[in-house]
């Protein structure tokens, strides 16, 4: 069953009538010069940062119909994985995205503290700026978080690093808090 709803969902993407415009993908080249805040705006609205986990962006972007050209060679390259294995490796394996929800809340706590990451000084290398959230992460971990901890949001008057920690330190039982293991996951933010 898994097979042929992927294989629909594909065939969906990539053979609509001309005559039905508005749920044509839009392509990179064909989107408005807004379209990389709009994206910005979709993934934080579904919870992702911008700059973060690539495949679940691509993802998103393939929920939210604003598809860009590497994103067809990417569905194309899992589909194709996933078929030539006759459906016996599941087709998020194939895609490269988490398959659990542990992966899933691991991911989502990287992509939050990529956030927080991106929220240091920029005029710092990259390594001080994973020094300066270790120093962060281990300041709101042992002044904010317990007070804030019961709360379903952080208060509106923290700043975008405490709301980003917030956030992470909600999607995961365990944050990093070293330098190393931070620049590691920053990685994703320097595009390395």
């Amino acid at each position: 069953m898994a097979g042929h709803l992927a294989g629909e969902i594909l065939l969906r993407l990539m053979w609509q009538s001309d005559s039905d415009e508005q749920r044509q993908p839009a392509f990179e080249d064909e989107v408005a010069d807004d379209a990389k805040s709009m994206d910005d705006r979709l993934h934080r609205k579904a919870g992702v940062v911008t700059g973060a986990d690539d495949h679940l962006l691509r993802a998103h972007r393939v929920a939210n119909r604003t598809l860009r050209h590497e994103d067809i060679d990417w569905l194309c390259n899992g589909f194709s994985a996933f078929l030539a294995s006759s459906g016996r490796v599941p087709l998020e394996r194939c895609l490269r995205l988490p398959t659990n929800e542990r992966a899933l809340r691991r991911a989502r706590r990287d992509d939050l503290l990529c956030a927080a990451w991106l929220q240091t000084d920029p005029a710092l290398s990259g390594w001080q700026r994973s020094e300066a959230l270790a120093m962060e992460v281990r300041r709101f971990g042992a002044r904010k978080w317990p007070r804030w901890s019961a709360l379903d949001a952080a208060p509106e008057e923290a700043s975008a690093m405490d709301q980003a920690l917030f956030e992470a330190f909600r999607s995961h039982e365990r944050v990093p808090g070293t330098a190393m293991q931070l620049h590691n996951i920053a990685a994703q933010c320097r595009g390395e």
